[in-house]
């Protein structure tokens, strides 16, 4: 898409965080959101304490296996996080279409970022907004598994976690994929089924002084794979340590 087209990284998406439009936001979220996630995933959530103290920004980082991922984090998140959350959403498919660029803005206050690389604009927005006190969520694979197995962490997270400062909070997700998985081109399209999932919510990780992003991403994806107690299984490509010296 052309890069004047106001589309993609391009979408201007500052009216999503007026007044009228979070208003019309909580409402989604508590009346539709909220009961329809409740109803198509029932949820087990672990690690709540580790939230206690924290009042925000911070920066919500999880697994990504599924579309209904986002809805299921904000149904079991606290309101003062749930209710002031920026949904770092894929530029490239979230935004290529005027309509639904616009509806992912109003209903999630998603805002367009690369998931091929770290993009200077989108990095800077995202930063401010959590300079200006809104946490993020963002699944720092890139994009949804397709087979469950989780896939290497990019460094987007990170790098906005040590220009800030902020908490970094890590999140497993299990069970969503049984709810509605990722469609394969060719294959019969996945339909949206009631299953139970486990929200398993891991202690905060905080830069340390002098913190690079190539060596916190690592320290993320492991703090993401402690909390699932067992259950993450990797993709080939996506084995990490807790450090790269």
């Amino acid at each position: 898409m052309a890069a004047h087209d106001g589309l993609g990284i391009d979408f201007h998406h500052d009216w999503a965080r007026k007044p009228w439009a979070k208003a019309v936001r909580s409402v989604l979220l508590e009346v539709i959101t909220k009961p329809l996630n409740s109803l198509f995933a029932p949820a087990t959530v672990t690690g709540l304490h580790h939230l206690e103290g924290l009042d925000g920004p911070c920066i919500f980082v999880a697994n990504h296996a599924s579309h209904v991922d986002t809805s299921t984090m904000l149904n079991r998140l606290p309101r003062r996080f749930a209710h002031h959350m920026v949904i770092a959403a894929a530029a490239d498919y979230f935004f290529d279409k005027k309509g639904k660029a616009t509806f992912w803005a109003l209903t999630l206050n998603a805002i367009p970022v690369e998931r091929t690389k770290i993009d200077r604009r989108s990095a800077v927005v995202a930063q401010t907004l959590i300079e200006e006190g809104w946490n993020l969520m963002i699944f720092p694979e890139g994009g949804r598994s397709v087979d469950g197995r989780m896939q290497p962490f990019k460094p987007g997270a990170a790098f906005l976690a040590c220009r800030t400062g902020v908490p970094v909070v890590p999140v497993y997700l299990d069970g969503t994929r049984a709810i509605l998985a990722k469609s394969v081109p060719g294959e019969r399209h996945h339909l949206l089924r009631r299953h139970h999932v486990r929200v398993a919510i891991g202690a905060p990780l905080v830069p340390g002084d002098g913190a690079t992003a190539r060596r916190f991403a690592p320290l993320i994806q492991v703090a993401v794979i402690a909390a699932s107690n067992g259950r993450a299984v990797l993709a080939d490509d996506a084995e990490v340590s807790e450090s790269d010296d």
